[in-house]
């Protein structure tokens, strides 16, 4: 599928949130509906970076680890089998709906429930920072499912951001207090260098390791819902960044596994 056709089908899933948003009450806007669409208005350039480096060939089995509104858009912009595991059951039933194959799954006790061999492609996006556990344990399990030669898709928050270097200045933590990480804080922010080295451990090759930048800060304001005062702050921390690639707050890394 070529880019154009991606950003179109992209921008008609948000029009179709758009729409249901608009015939829910005042109390049912509250809900999913409406963060979903600023999560995935938000995430845009994100999604289009995984997006890009999903092979483009047919029946395509690809494992999402942690279940989000991107998930269920995986499904309906390729004609791929698509498969999710969560911590929680919360989106089982519209996984189902979606025709996504969905499993119950925590990566700090459990093996993922799939066979050895099993998947073409694995995105790992924005969960590894979640996790209590020692690195090589969950990327063993990847390597055991995804098939020799198969993709891994890896995203996570860049310790070394000029945001997190800020904080620290300031006398700030980068991590969240412990009481607000019961069931889903950041226990560990890594830097580039150590997930290069955690990938080559567990025998992946690396082809490509960057720091992407994919947020739109002034989309930023209207997901984190900031006074429009912060503009003119966001636009001198989006210059530094441009330039200085190592600042940014993302890390992205795909693999390829060599087992």
């Amino acid at each position: 599928m070529l880019a154009k056709e991606i950003i179109m089908k992209f921008n008609e899933e948000c029009h179709k949130l758009m729409s249901d948003f608009a015939k829910l009450s005042e109390k049912e806007r509250l809900g999913t509906t409406n963060y979903e669409l600023r999560y995935m208005r938000y995430m845009k350039k994100r999604f289009m970076e995984v997006i890009k480096n999903i092979p483009q060939k047919k029946k395509l089995k690809i494992l999402d680890i942690g279940t989000t509104p991107f998930t269920f858009l995986l499904k309906r912009l390729f004609n791929n089998e698509v498969f999710s595991i969560d911590l929680t059951e919360r989106l089982k039933q519209r996984s189902q709906r979606e025709k996504i194959v969905f499993k119950k799954c925590n990566l700090t006790k459990d093996k993922i429930p799939f066979n050895e061999n099993t998947f073409d492609v694995i995105l790992f996006n924005e969960v590894f920072e979640h996790l209590s556990v020692s690195p090589n344990l969950v990327f063993n399990e990847i390597s055991r499912v995804l098939k020799t030669g198969g993709i891994l898709i890896f995203q996570t928050p860049n310790c070394t951001s000029l945001s997190n270097r800020m904080k620290l200045l300031f006398g700030f933590n980068i991590y969240e207090p412990p009481e607000n990480m019961i069931g889903g804080g950041h226990f560990r922010i890594y830097t580039l260098r150590e997930c290069i080295n955690i990938f080559k451990k567990n025998k992946f090759e690396i082809k490509k390791a960057e720091f992407p930048m994919y947020i739109n800060n002034m989309r930023a304001l209207k997901f984190l819902k900031l006074p429009k005062v912060f503009s003119p702050f966001l636009l001198i921390y989006n210059f530094i960044v441009w330039f200085i690639p190592p600042f940014r707050n993302s890390i992205m890394i795909i693999g390829r596994n060599r087992k």
